[in-house]
């Protein structure tokens, strides 16, 4: 995986390729301030990680392409937008509490997530993998 752009330019990439979609439009979205989006469509600012992340799953687009990365923009999951899939309410629970921690607590939460994901006993097979 290379980084090929950055989250600016792939953000306004998203907006120009929507129609010219305005920060207020972003903003309805995303659930971000129109300043800030603009702030990160110039470059002024660069969203922290779990921003970065929720800006890109609301707009259904995978969080490294967001980032600048050589990944395909749409998230999928076989033939389903990854944006399309229905939660669980296991899935809303651990939503609903992550969004109760502060920065510092999410960074802990997602570090420990990615920990897990390199336990083989914690990782779905491909056959569990089918929904």
């Amino acid at each position: 995986m290379k980084q090929v752009s950055n989250f600016a330019n792939r953000l306004k990439e998203y907006m120009y390729s929507h129609n010219g979609m305005t920060y207020d439009a972003l903003s309805k979205l995303t659930g971000e301030n129109p300043q800030t989006l603009n702030r990160y469509a110039l470059g002024q600012r660069i969203p922290k990680i779990d921003s970065a992340v929720n800006i890109a799953l609301k707009l259904g687009v995978s969080p490294m392409w967001l980032q600048g990365f050589d990944e395909p923009e749409q998230i999928s999951c076989g033939t389903t937008k990854f944006s399309d899939m229905k939660r669980s309410s296991s899935d809303e629970s651990l939503l609903s509490d992550f969004h109760k921690l502060n920065r510092k607590g999410r960074e802990a939460a997602l570090g420990a997530v990615k920990g897990f994901t390199f336990v083989p006993e914690y990782t779905k097979s491909e056959a569990e993998d089918v929904v």
